[in-house]
């Protein structure tokens, strides 16, 4: 169907006034246009595909597995680009919105609320590695002759699941052990949908079998990638892992 993670909500939530449920994403849209921007001076890609692959790029470095990427998506055509007349269903995906609405536009999408634990079971992980992030200043970059910031590289990269960048968090069932030990002590920091008992059912099961969640999570990415996507021939961008 239409609609999913095809770029569109980007320029939405950086136009002049974002509907009020994207305002706390606008510093994460910025992000992804400066990315987009650097990556199109030396290959074509479409925002679609800076979505996908910064998501596959939080998942891992909360401590979450190494995941497939499709590239190739087409640019969201002016029609079907979202518009503040048409944004009344946009669900409120900080952890503060009313369950049901959340819950209902999931299945909109065809998604159940297997995906609904799992997409906020991401948000709670990645928003525990923002919270512990220490920043440090960063050395001095010397700039080539073309007046740009050389990149320079680690010569050691750690264990074999940190080649490509250092995990920092923990994305496994620790993760919905916690979830459910603040939900039961009525933690206002727990996201809303893990008050709803087929959500609360899901997270248990992830809580007691990293296995099941890991395999669970790698499907839905995909799915969630997937929709309302049209793909103009792009590659296939491989991250994947056996652990």
């Amino acid at each position: 169907g239409d609609g999913g993670p095809d770029g569109g909500i980007v320029p939405l939530t950086l136009s002049a006034n974002p509907p009020k449920v994207l305002v706390g994403l606008i510093p994460a849209a910025k992000e992804l246009e400066k990315l987009r921007k650097t990556l199109k001076r030396t290959t074509e890609i479409t925002m679609a595909d800076v979505v996908a692959l910064a998501g596959a790029e939080a998942i891992e470095t909360a401590g979450g597995p190494r995941l497939v990427v499709q590239l190739g998506k087409g640019e969201t055509k002016s029609s079907s680009k979202p518009t503040p007349s048409n944004v009344g269903s946009l669900p409120d995906l900080s952890g503060r919105g009313n369950r049901s609405d959340v819950i209902a536009a999931f299945r909109r999408a065809g998604l159940t609320e297997r995906d609904v634990a799992i997409f906020f079971g991401i948000r709670v992980a990645v928003e525990k590695v923002v919270e512990n992030v220490v920043n440090v200043e960063e050395e001095p970059q010397e700039v080539n002759e073309m007046g740009e910031s050389d990149v320079s590289f680690p010569s050691s990269f750690g264990g074999p699941k940190e080649k490509y960048g250092k995990q920092i968090g923990q994305l496994d069932k620790a993760i919905f052990v916690s979830i459910l030990a603040g939900a039961k002590q009525k933690d206002t920091n727990i996201p809303d949908v893990f008050y709803d008992t087929t959500v609360a059912d899901c997270a248990q099961a992830y809580a007691k079998k990293k296995t099941d969640f890991v395999k669970d999570l790698r499907e839905a990415y995909g799915s969630w990638m997937s929709l309302g996507a049209q793909y103009t021939g792009g590659g296939i961008l491989l991250f994947d892992s056996n652990y």
